[in-house]
């Protein structure tokens, strides 16, 4: 491809495309579904936007590549009380110098469970399980494929004290980070004040 080459294109540089559709069936339940189209300079790789491990960032050692990205969401309000959510995403990455064949598949997800105005109206208590990126299929290169899993768990409670403040205290645990098992569970806690003015 002519635009790949080096010191071409319009910006000689990255870019990105994207498009998205929501359809909402009714006033509880919508769903997205997104495309995106990414090339990435030579030194300048970043396929998972700084999540997930560090080989799914950069598998390429930094060489021009390409991605296509797909990414599905949803969202039920199963209750005034309760809501249900959820997003699963996959990009298809190579490299783009024609010296390697190497195509990788590299995953993330989460599931998500709202609880709005718990305790306080205004206020909102959550819980997100999921997947950081992780590459499920290194291609003809199995040292490109991540050994193990992560899973990451979060809890959050946004505490509005009042129209223009809010504190939200929230744990989070990562386990196997990077996908690694022998990296040990990672614990930390959190507080956010947000002020609106």
């Amino acid at each position: 491809d002519l635009y790949l080459l080096e010191g071409r294109g319009l910006f000689n540089g990255g870019f990105s495309g994207f498009g998205q559709v929501t359809i909402e069936p009714n006033d509880k339940i919508s769903f997205q579904l997104g495309y995106l189209r990414a090339y990435h300079p030579k030194g300048d790789l970043n396929l998972t936007g700084s999540t997930g491990s560090f080989l799914a960032r950069d598998p390429f050692n930094d060489r021009r590549s390409t991605a296509d990205n797909l990414n599905f969401e949803a969202q039920w309000k199963v209750k005034d009380w309760f809501q249900i959510g959820g997003w699963a995403g996959a990009s298809f990455a190579r490299p783009e110098d024609d010296s390697d064949d190497d195509d990788i598949t590299i995953i993330t997800g989460a599931l998500t469970l709202a609880f709005p105005d718990l305790f306080r109206d205004g206020s909102l208590g959550g819980i997100i399980v999921g997947v950081p990126p992780i590459i499920t299929d290194g291609g003809d290169d199995d040292d490109l494929k991540d050994p193990d899993t992560s899973i990451h768990i979060e809890v959050f409670y946004r505490f509005q004290m009042n129209d223009n403040i809010a504190i939200t205290p929230g744990l989070f645990v990562i386990t196997n980070p990077n996908h690694i098992e022998d990296n040990e569970t990672l614990w930390v806690g959190t507080i956010r004040t947000q002020f609106r003015f």
